[in-house]
């Protein structure tokens, strides 16, 4: 019985003390990462320029939340990242939403896009290709009867 209850008395502090040190850990992410982005968008993509959408809330602080892009060639983001500090603005009086044109990118290219926020969280990851090159004139068209 003794044996028992040394066991115990051993046991409580170590779980107390596991108990204190997950949630030291859990509010301390907290503080660090405060932007939530809510989903992204692209759209209106002419052969150079993209629109680009994306929700950012910080939930503790829900007021405009300044946002860096970043888009790229490479899947990886590994290299050509064009960053763009202070891109756009996650407007509060506009549901949080941030919208953005981009612009001298290639014809008829694959990019890819994220957003960054305040203290480095970043969105998903988003896909978006740029329309071919316009033609000059189209092709001409005969028609021959018989």
């Amino acid at each position: 019985m003794k044996r028992l209850s040394l066991r115990a008395q051993l046991t409580r502090p170590i779980l107390l003390g596991i108990g204190i040190a997950a949630l030291a850990a859990v509010f301390a992410r907290s503080a660090e990462a405060a932007v939530t982005f809510l989903g992204g968008a692209a759209g209106d993509a002419s052969s150079t320029n993209v629109t680009l959408w994306t929700r950012a809330v910080d939930i503790a602080a829900p007021t405009n939340t300044e946002l860096m892009l970043e888009i790229t060639t490479d899947e990886g983001f590994a290299s050509g990242v064009r960053q763009l500090p202070g891109a756009c603005i996650a407007d509060s009086t506009k549901d949080h939403v941030c919208k953005l044109e981009v612009g001298g990118l290639k014809p008829n290219t694959v990019y890819y896009d994220r957003f960054v926020g305040p203290a480095s969280e970043l969105s998903n990851v988003g896909r978006v290709k740029t329309a071919p090159r316009p033609h000059v004139a189209p092709p001409a068209f005969r028609i021959q009867r018989r």
